[in-house]
């Protein structure tokens, strides 16, 4: 049997193209965008009456946490007209005992915030300039608008002053294990701070409020512990009547707590570093 010609071509011609393309290496893979950064949409416009982080400490202790059962945020332990906190009277372990760094602030109320300061400070040029020695005072006294991102009241609650300390600017989520130091159900580690399911929704509610408000951009995992927060944890009447008392001084409600708040998210840049600001973000 003679040998049909053009089968010859046809095999010539897979030869040659397979020389071609299988020898070409494969494209690198089309990596997330920015690192993986995400920033929630829309934006959230910031409050009206913006006030100092001292002047909304001192309103906030008088008029949005007011009376005789005051208690701080993270071991639910009660403090005073004073400032001064109750480590016999927690309702997370019932005994709070200081311990190794940081526990001459135990007793000590001290204003934290749920969205750091520091990735707050990071979306302004001020924060990363090279005469800050002290970004955050620096962009105090020279950006007005990192002053009253400083002392929005939707992001600050009282703390016991060495949680605070302990927290530094580490984002919520779930840590292997329960050690409860101190006997608050409160642990840190890798990086994560993770607070007791209680206000664990609250505190939530406070990160994706300022994240969306100040357009800090947020890894992907940390969106995902935050909306289950969320989602586990709901507003309670007395999260609703903070939020009530918050606009009526500084003119805005968080719309996470009224169930308006949005997850939709769009690609971002990541901060330029994220350095840990020793010592906790409040006081």
């Amino acid at each position: 049997m003679v040998a049909d010609p053009r089968n010859a071509r046809h095999a010539l011609a897979a030869a040659v193209l397979c020389a071609i393309v299988c020898l070409v290496p494969e494209a690198p893979r089309a990596q997330p965008a920015h690192g993986g950064y995400l920033l929630l949409e829309p934006p959230l416009p910031p409050p009206p009456r913006g006030m100092s982080f001292a002047e909304s400490k001192r309103r906030l202790h008088a008029e949005v946490f007011p009376g005789p059962d005051r208690r701080e945020v993270y071991c639910g332990c009660r403090y005073g007209e004073d400032r001064s906190i109750d480590l016999s009277d927690c309702t997370s372990g019932g005994q709070y005992t200081p311990s190794g760094r940081h526990a001459t602030r135990a007793g000590h109320l001290e204003w934290e915030h749920a969205l750091p300061a520091s990735w707050v400070g990071h979306t302004f040029a001020c924060w990363d300039a090279e005469e800050a020695r002290d970004p955050r005072a620096y962009c105090r006294s020279t950006e007005p608008a990192f002053e009253r991102a400083e002392g929005d009241m939707h992001v600050l609650f009282p703390s016991v002053g060495q949680i605070n300390a302990l927290r530094e600017n580490f984002a919520y989520g779930m840590v292997d294990g329960e050690a409860h130091p101190f006997g608050c159900d409160f642990e840190v580690g890798g990086r994560v701070a993770e607070p007791r399911p209680a206000v664990r929704g609250e505190l939530a509610r406070a990160v994706l409020y300022g994240a969306a408000t100040y357009r800090v951009p947020l890894r992907p995992e940390v969106l995902r512990a935050l909306r289950r927060f969320h989602q586990d944890d709901p507003p309670d009447a007395a999260e609703r009547v903070r939020n009530g008392r918050i606009e009526a001084l500084q003119g805005n409600r968080n719309p996470y707590i009224d169930g308006r708040g949005t997850f939709r998210t769009r690609p971002a840049p990541p901060p330029p570093r994220n350095r840990v600001e020793p010592g906790g973000e409040g006081r």
